[in-house]
């Protein structure tokens, strides 16, 4: 990845606006960028490599998973270049609890919508989604994703996780019996684009029937 700098210099030098380009560190996350351990099950990280210009720099990794409590860990893979600047890749690890079988026979993938906004609920697996559209907004509103776990018959929980508005978690979730709506309430660090007393309830988008005579 290249970048360009730009400065002003001192007035002596006689030089402004000088511009400089910068290599940053080629980070690769060995194997799958989401991860899904069993809770008591041992988990291993693979970790990251990185190159900078052809040749090998040197990785720093942060972040623990806890194998006994179910939830989304990160797993942060930062290297700095010759110049100084750093870069940095990660890794999500979903822990996930034994699931009875209501849950593995329970697809809860599909459309939603919240007053008249779309998002999409994917199954990654058995336990484990990835909706859209957390807050349920419209743009310019951010549209933010995020991971779920489908713990119980009507048990979902959002835990704390890394976005692109920085790291939320979402409280007070219920599903339905039959898996189609839920809410819940977006609680990000930062309290800047969500009402964090807000409920939030989706419903899923029913298809329509197509009938052949």
């Amino acid at each position: 990845m290249l970048v360009t700098l730009f400065w002003s210099c001192e007035k002596e030098l006689d030089t402004e606006g000088l511009s400089r380009i910068t290599t940053f560190a080629d980070i690769q996350v060995t194997g799958d960028e989401l991860a899904i351990v069993t809770l008591g099950q041992p988990y291993t990280d693979p970790g990251a490599t990185a190159v900078e210009n052809g040749k090998s720099v040197t990785v720093t990794t942060e972040g623990e998973v806890d194998v006994n409590t179910a939830g989304i860990y990160t797993i942060t893979y930062s290297a700095t270049n010759s110049d100084g600047f750093p870069n940095e890749a990660s890794r999500l690890v979903a822990v996930l609890p034994p699931l009875p079988d209501e849950v593995k026979n329970m697809d809860l993938s599909g459309q939603y919508v919240r007053t008249g906004n779309f998002a999409t609920v994917e199954k990654l697996a058995d336990g484990l989604y990835y909706m859209t559209n957390v807050g349920g907004l419209a743009a310019p509103s951010p549209i933010v994703g995020v991971y779920f776990l489908h713990t119980g018959p009507t048990t979902i929980d959002v835990p704390h996780q890394p976005t692109s508005v920085g790291g939320l978690q979402c409280l007070s979730e219920t599903l339905s019996p039959d898996g189609n709506s839920f809410s819940w309430r977006v609680v990000e660090d930062q309290l800047t684009y969500f009402n964090a007393s807000s409920i939030r309830a989706f419903s899923k988008v029913k298809q329509p029937t197509i009938r052949y005579e």
